[in-house]
This record gives C-alpha cells, structure tokens and sequence, in this order.
C-alpha cells in the first residue's frame, strides 16, 4: 500500500480532513497534499503526522504490527481521549492488573468473556 492510500485511510477512519491534518500537525499544506498524493514525509514530518493520527509509525508505514486486536481497539479508543482521559484508563488498568485477578494469561479470554461486559459497565459509570 502507497503511504498516499494509508495516509487517507487513517484520515478517514478517524473522521479527519487534510486540512485538520495541517492544523494538527503544523505541516505545511502542499506537503501534506504531496504525501496523500505520493510523498513519503521525513522522519520529523512522520512523528508529528503519527501523533496526530494517535498512531504508530509502524501503523502510518502500513506495517503489520503483532499485536491483539483487543490491544490495538485499546490503543485506538484512548487515542480519542484527552490526556485527563488517558490517565483514567492508565490508572483503571494498573487497578485490574494489581487485583491479581486478571492475569495476562487470561486477558484476552477475560476481555471476550463476562469481564468485557463488567469493564464496558464500570466505562460507562465513571
């Protein structure tokens, strides 16, 4: 994939334009209209565009990362927060891994089963 086409993907998937791209980021608009076209950004440019896009650079390379998908819509939905909200899950999950009762061998069967109900409930209370 052209880093253009990943480019307007992640744009499109978190409802962005070019342009709050440029306002995000700084990065002048012609060379933001270069890379959706097909420019590849320096190293600074490609920072400042992952942080904006609440990415890896991996994930704006369009490399494959190894990871759960469970990690990735964590990764994803906390990137959406502000950095109040980002402290909150941070301090939520340090709670959880501290209690002893959820251990990374159960965390993705934990998260697919009941406690996935339980932990959407306590979101939504909080």
């Amino acid at each position: 994939m052209r880093f253009g086409d990943k480019l307007n993907a992640l744009l499109g998937e978190r409802d962005m334009t070019p342009a709050d791209l440029v306002r995000k980021t700084g990065i002048p608009k012609a060379t933001v209209s270069r890379y959706l076209r097909d420019g590849q950004p320096s190293w600074p440019y490609a920072i400042l565009i992952a942080n904006a896009l609440g990415v890896s650079l991996d994930t704006l390379a369009g490399r494959s990362v190894h990871q759960s998908q469970v990690t990735t819509d964590i990764m994803e939905t906390c990137s959406r927060l502000n950095c109040k909200g980002q402290r909150r899950v941070l301090d939520y999950s340090q709670d959880l891994v501290s209690s002893g009762r959820y251990s990374s061998a159960e965390g993705l069967e934990a998260y697919e089963g009941r406690e996935h109900t339980e932990l959407r409930a306590a979101g939504s209370a909080g």
